[in-house]
């Protein structure tokens, strides 16, 4: 234990984490597998035994396919708002979208709006617009389907509901 502390040693960590694992310590395993850069390995333990704030704040350190899966955790326990925030900081958009919609938790449509940009999936920028567009709110649809490259549908936006278009936005459609 102490050398671990000490010296912040990966696999003396490591080590140290298996230990408390088989012993049923699993907080304390969680930190020293967390210690030792193990985050996946940390999460899969925190989930298992159900320890929902380690998950939240462990993701931090996770890779995106880690953050995606405690958003399925946690969607799964219908823990709306934090499968959301995991999505979101998965970069599944379209999936944080659907849930902010189908729970009528609109504070989060703000935030999904703010941190979705042109470099997401195109896929995704498509179904933010399409809910921009069933709730009348053109252009910030017109935004996201002209980065998405979907010039034809933004352009008819543009014509049907009168929606300004601005030099930016008309550089992105014409073809150089």
């Amino acid at each position: 234990s102490d050398l671990c502390e000490e010296t912040n040693n990966r696999l003396a960590c490591y080590n140290l984490a298996k230990q408390y694992h088989q012993r049923g310590s699993f907080e304390e395993a969680i930190q020293l597998y967390a210690k030792a850069e193990q985050i996946s390995v940390a999460i899969k333990l925190a989930m298992e035994n159900g320890l929902d704030n380690e998950i939240m704040s462990l993701t931090n350190q996770g890779s995106k396919q880690v953050m995606l899966k405690a958003g399925s955790y946690f969607e799964q326990k219908g823990y709306n708002e934090k499968a959301i925030i995991m999505y979101l900081r998965g970069r599944n958009f379209k999936k944080a979208l659907n849930l902010s919609v189908r729970y009528k938790l609109y504070d989060f449509i703000k935030r999904i709006t703010n941190e979705i940009d042109v470099n997401a999936d195109p896929e995704d920028l498509v179904a933010v617009a399409e809910y921009f567009i069933e709730n009348n709110q053109f252009d910030e649809a017109v935004h996201l389907l002209v980065a998405s490259g979907n010039y034809d549908k933004a352009l008819d936006l543009c014509v049907r509901h009168n929606v300004p278009i601005n030099e930016e936005t008309i550089e992105k459609i014409l073809p150089k």
